[in-house]
């Protein structure tokens, strides 16, 4: 298994055909966000609250693909229209927000490893459309919002992630 470092080492694994499926995607996907929320986000947060949280939420399998607090990725199979993914992501979106109606926002990505969408959604409103584009340059976008706040809890299970309690 290939450990990605970065979201244009996915974008590359891709083109060479080295990640084929939806399962092999998400996992790259995450292997490359530890490594990248470091760029965004204060050490101690990644370390202590976000690496558990991605271990954590990849190991139980639920859906959506990733979450991490208040923002939510849906992954697409590489190679895959984004339609489908972009409206589980809006209904994942709008979940978040009515499961944590304290959540001022919600931030959101759908990807297929190459292209992606940024979405957030604001309380009371509807997913806004923010950035389109390449894998590594929507999740910059996204990033440095997400990282720019606190990391909600959004549920008690969320606890249980950070203080592996």
């Amino acid at each position: 298994m290939h450990s990605y470092k970065s979201f244009s080492d996915v974008e590359g694994a891709i083109e060479r055909g080295h990640i084929r499926s939806h399962d092999e995607l998400v996992a790259a996907i995450a292997g490359a966000l530890v490594h990248e929320l470091l760029r965004y986000c204060k050490r101690g947060v990644v370390e202590h609250a976000l690496r558990p949280m991605i271990g954590r939420h990849l190991r139980a399998r639920r859906r959506p693909d990733i979450r991490l607090g208040n923002l939510v990725i849906e992954v697409e199979a590489p190679g895959s229209r984004l339609d489908d993914g972009r409206a589980q992501l809006h209904q994942y979106m709008r979940d978040l927000a009515s499961m944590a109606p304290w959540l001022n926002i919600v931030y959101g990505v759908v990807t297929n490893g190459t292209e992606a969408e940024y979405y957030v959604l604001e309380r009371g409103g509807a997913p806004e459309p923010k950035t389109r584009g390449s894998l590594g340059e929507v999740m910059a976008a996204a990033l440095a919002k997400f990282c720019a706040g606190k990391v909600p809890v959004v549920r008690p299970e969320d606890l249980v992630e950070v203080l592996g309690v």
